[in-house]
């Protein structure tokens, strides 16, 4: 497992297949729910930081919402940053829901996590490098509130069911 996530990070003919897994998709779900999108409209796919919506899906919005002395310009499901979605990871694609995915999934799979998932194994959520695109995660650098592993686990295995 990787302690940082790499500037590029390759597609996979896989990906597809690979987010229809229902070890996945409960882990999509996870943090979904961890960064707080998961039961906003239309899945939190149309979700800014803060929890404002919007329909135009045509590209990343790039908007920085305002919190204390800073802003965040997270948007979608799982609250990708402009310069992550564009860093390489997505380029100019929009960003639909399934684009939404896959980007969770390559920011899972440069993380060296996406067999563990697929293998019914928690570990991946309590790796350092989870905690750099997701806030709410454990070991995170940011210092903003994040939820426990176990917290994590046990609503990662509920949605397994």
């Amino acid at each position: 497992m990787r302690s940082q996530l790499p500037s590029f990070i390759p597609g996979s003919s896989r990906t597809s297949a690979i987010i229809k897994n229902p070890n996945m998709r409960a882990a999509l779900d996870t943090i979904a729910w961890a960064e707080g999108t998961y039961h906003k409209p239309n899945s939190g796919y149309n979700t800014l930081f803060g929890g404002g919506q919007i329909s135009d899906l045509s590209k990343h919005p790039n908007i920085c919402v305002r919190f204390g002395k800073t802003c965040s310009t997270a948007f979608g499901r799982y609250q990708g940053l402009n310069n992550t979605w564009f860093g390489n990871i997505m380029g100019n694609a929009a960003v639909t829901p399934d684009n939404q995915d896959r980007f969770a999934v390559k920011l899972l799979r440069a993380c060296g996590v996406v067999d563990d998932i697929l293998a019914g194994d928690s570990s991946w959520i309590s790796t350092g490098c989870v905690g750099l695109p997701w806030a709410s995660f454990p070991v995170n650098p940011y210092g903003q509130p994040q939820k426990s592993s176990g917290v994590l686990t046990a609503r990662w295995k509920a949605f397994m069911k």
